[in-house]
């Protein structure tokens, strides 16, 4: 290919695009003779493979989605030249960049991941931050989106449950959006349906020993699917026992002891009866909210089908 047998040497990319430019008419074993030239494999692999990561980058980031296909249908991914899940020279996995990659619109990504992964990208692969795949779905705004990739990414065997480096998995991202009418909010919470489905655990805790519901807002969308406890409406239901508590025992402490008419006696006693039934009811939904607040029931119905696929022999996160 008239390409420097140095493959760490900073042209590589360049070369390696200028020559293949005009190869788009050519046919497959033309390809795959010219891309294997420069291929050594015995020295140089971890080069070779952040070469080749990078070109895999670089053609997502040019929107040459045909070219992909070529490369990735000709250069095979292997165990001895795992390309697909080898950092770039960026820091960057392929499958991660195209997920975070917002050039493109939304079909075209989608299928650049349906290559990635066809040819052998492992959604578990993590990147020199702790991100999988799963992490950097949270980065868009699309909830559609967010969706469509989750499910092609359990398609191809994700742990639902993978960890960043912070220990929280996709449900702690997702409990952590508060939207509540916009797309992404209800993109979130079919994505945190999906993944429950598909076996997500949302009683693990993270590095700060706090659960994905931890995180939930109780007026958000994802909040509501999980039950958040509203935690402002507790406090008012707890100061509001507390005060009527208060009113009543002073009514009642005045009618008995209090130098009043019968009649007005008899109207602190009402008063006092009435402010302790308030306050007992206050009492009740605080109690109500703080400890028995409960998920919806899509949340219960996509957990129930989550702990019956782990029983299964499909595996959890299989189609």
């Amino acid at each position: 290919m008239g390409i420097s047998d140095n493959l760490s040497n900073s042209n590589i990319i360049y070369q390696v695009k200028q020559q293949l430019k005009e190869l788009h008419n050519d046919n497959t074993d033309t390809l795959s003779e010219k891309i294997e030239a420069c291929k050594f494999p015995t020295d140089g692999q971890e080069d070779q493979a952040e070469v080749f990561s990078d070109l895999v980058i670089s053609a997502i980031n040019d929107d040459k989605l045909d070219f992909l296909e070529l490369l990735l249908k000709t250069v095979k991914n292997v165990d001895k030249f795992n390309y697909l899940d080898a950092e770039g020279t960026g820091g960057n996995i392929p499958l991660n960049f195209a997920l975070g990659y917002t050039g493109y619109k939304h079909e075209l990504r989608v299928k650049a991941i349906s290559l990635l992964l066809k040819y052998g990208a492992n959604p578990n692969t993590k990147d020199r931050e702790g991100k999988s795949s799963l992490h950097c779905v949270i980065n868009n705004s699309d909830g559609v989106f967010c969706h469509k990739v989750t499910e092609l990414l359990l398609e191809y065997k994700v742990d639902p449950n993978v960890r960043g480096n912070q220990g929280k998995t996709l449900l702690h991202y997702l409990c952590e959006d508060n939207g509540y009418l916009n797309d992404r909010a209800r993109g979130c919470v079919e994505t945190a349906k999906l993944l429950l489905r598909k076996g997500a655990n949302p009683d693990l805790k993270d590095n700060y020993n706090k659960k994905p519901i931890d995180y939930a807002k109780h007026d958000s969308k994802v909040g509501q699917l999980f039950g958040a406890i509203d935690y402002n409406m507790a406090l008012i239901h707890s100061g509001s026992a507390v005060t009527l508590s208060f009113l009543s025992v002073c009514c009642a402490v005045e009618a008995a002891v209090g130098n009043w008419r019968k009649a007005d006696k008899i109207g602190f006693i009402i008063f006092a009866t009435a402010a302790a039934a308030v306050a007992f009811y206050c009492a009740y939904h605080a109690i109500k909210i703080m400890f028995f607040s409960e998920p919806s029931t899509e949340f219960t119905e996509a957990r129930a089908e989550g702990l019956n696929s782990q029983k299964s022999p499909n595996p959890v996160g299989g189609a």
